[in-house]
């Protein structure tokens, strides 16, 4: 597990993604103190990788190349619910 804003695990992250077929996203939010959703940590795991990004230190440059890398991706939705 490694945070993204490492530049060298930024780059393995992004090549894991563009080499397989299967990737796993979770999101994380915060609702308190503000009105609306908030989003703070991203969970992306590959056969090779399990990354938790903090999306405040991946504005920017960093979340593009991840989107990108992510935007090509056949997207089935599986949803659980902890109990």
């Amino acid at each position: 597990t490694f945070n993204i804003q490492h530049l060298t695990c930024h780059t393995q992250l992004i090549a894991s993604i563009e080499k397989t077929d299967v990737v796993g996203i979770d999101t994380e939010f915060i609702t308190m103190p503000f009105y609306r959703s908030k989003l703070e940590v991203i969970q992306v795991s590959t056969q090779d990788i399990l990354a938790v990004v903090d999306y405040r230190y991946a504005v920017g440059t960093p979340m593009r190349h991840l989107l990108k890398a992510l935007w090509d991706k056949e997207v089935r939705r599986e949803t659980s619910i902890a109990p």
